[in-house]
């Protein structure tokens, strides 16, 4: 279409813009359902991979906790914080962690391990009743 006055040339600069819009809202829908897709793929549950993360927490917390670290201290079972502190050594936390952090972190896994030492000073202390 010739051009013949400033209002044609206005017109078809709309046009034009709204060509660009409807693709640009196209690739956007098209994107949209691509993100749909791939979030439905990270949140679909693998039983298996819970497995795995559980797993992995659980060697974590071995490495760097001595998981067999008493909880008495005068026959009293110690706390929870006190134990952690007492179990996990400062110079086994991984590179970048702060010892405080890896408890924070780690702290079920860890209560885990306090239980049963608590659970076994009970059971010591039954005995010896």
């Amino acid at each position: 279409m010739e051009i013949m006055n400033c209002e044609q040339y206005v017109l078809g600069e709309l046009e034009e813009a709204q060509a660009a819009i409807n693709k640009l809202e196209q690739e956007n829908d098209r994107l949209q359902a691509q993100i749909e897709i791939l979030e439905g793929h990270l949140n679909a549950k693998d039983p298996r991979e819970d497995e795995v993360r559980r797993l992995g927490r659980m060697e974590i917390v071995k490495k760097v906790a001595y998981t067999t670290t008493t909880a008495d201290v005068g026959g009293e079972a110690k706390s929870f914080e006190e134990w952690c502190f007492d179990a996990v050594y400062r110079n086994c936390v991984p590179k970048g962690w702060k010892r405080k952090e890896f408890i924070d972190y780690f702290e079920p896994e860890l209560r885990g391990f306090y239980d049963e030492r608590v659970k076994e000073l009970e059971e010591a202390e039954e005995e010896d009743e």
